[in-house]
Formats: C-alpha cells, sequence, structure tokens
C-alpha cells in the first residue's frame, strides 16, 4: 500500500481512497494468487510423482512378466 505522502489521498466518486490502493483488495489478491500457485505447484509434484509410479510400474512389467504376446 502507499501511504499518503506518496500518493493523493483525495476522494472522488470513481476512486473513494484517491490512488492511494485499496487494502482489502490487495489482502484479497495476495490470498488469491497464493493459494492458485500453491494449488499449481502442489499439481505439478503430483504429476511427478505419478509420472514416476508410471515408469517404474512399466519396467516391473517388462522384466517380470515379460513383453506382452501380439495376436
Amino acid at each position: 500500500m502507499v501511504s499518503p505522502p506518496d500518493c493523493n489521498s483525495t476522494t472522488t466518486e470513481v476512486k473513494p481512497n484517491g490512488n492511494c490502493g485499496n487494502a482489502g483488495m490487495a489482502i484479497l489478491f495476495l490470498v488469491t494468487y497464493l493459494i492458485i500457485t500453491f494449488l499449481v505447484v502442489i499439481n505439478m509434484y503430483i504429476a511427478v510423482i505419478l509420472e514416476n509410479f508410471s515408469q517404474v510400474s512399466f519396467r516391473f512389467r517388462l522384466l517380470f512378466i515379460g513383453p506382452a504376446n501380439s495376436g
């Protein structure tokens, strides 16, 4: 947030806080951004785990069961 020496705190109908910003919207934006970023990072982490599990499962099948019979 910008404090009054660095901004114009004159209120108007369009800008009730002048050009100093809005604390409520800043907090809402930050929390929303952090949650979405957290979900994206967790999703990528889970994708890497599932990909590694798939590779290990495929190698296990090739090693112990053998290649699939075609026909």
